[in-house]
């Protein structure tokens, strides 16, 4: 018996269920997909797909899984997901502690109109941004700029779902402000 740990996220992908890493023993880590497909039966059918290669035109396996450690790898796949679709349907109640309108400063395509700070969890999240773009208001979570020069999310959301419930909550009580101070946009 080996320890196996599967980390898994659903997917937006038509014919992809879920992605995620597989680590076995905490030696061996790989990516693993859950995949659905149409049978000729007409009946669909879920698997769990494995690391492969494309070498001279043909998909080679990169793993063979001996029976029980492909048994407990299912399992603890299926563990996985099962969390990931679960987590969703009691999300935390996000508190906004604050929302500070500053004066507009354009940052590229975008304006930004607040700061935010929130809690949830125990967790309170400041330098939550609050930006006007063509397509309206948008949240960003507070960010960092990467040695190559990218930004990346220093806190976020572990799911769709919760970064919805964070924007909803902070955007609901940025319009409240934009209400009381009579400047109401959309």
């Amino acid at each position: 018996m080996h320890d196996i740990q599967a980390d898994m996220h659903l997917s937006s992908q038509e014919n992809v269920i879920a992605y995620g890493t597989v680590t076995v023993g905490d030696c061996i880590r790989f990516t693993v997909f859950v995949r659905k497909y149409t049978g000729p039966d007409g009946e669909e059918k879920i698997f769990i797909s494995y690391p492969r290669l494309l070498k001279k035109g043909e998909w080679r396996n990169v793993l063979t899984l001996e029976g029980e450690v492909r048994e407990q790898i299912q399992e603890a796949v299926g563990e996985a997901l099962k969390r990931e679709i679960t987590r969703d349907l009691y999300l935390p109640p996000v508190e906004v502690e604050a929302v500070v309108p500053v004066p507009q400063k354009v940052q590229g395509r975008a304006v930004i109109c607040a700061v935010a700070s929130i809690k949830t969890c125990g967790v309170s999240i400041h330098g939550i941004t609050i930006k006007r773009g063509e397509k309206g208001y948008f949240v960003n979570m507070p960010q960092f700029q990467t040695a190559s020069g990218k930004w990346q999310d220093a806190v976020y959301g572990t799911s769709a779902a919760m970064q919805q419930n964070i924007k909803e909550a902070v955007l609901e009580e940025y319009q409240k402000i934009l209400r009381e101070n009579g400047k109401e946009q959309t």
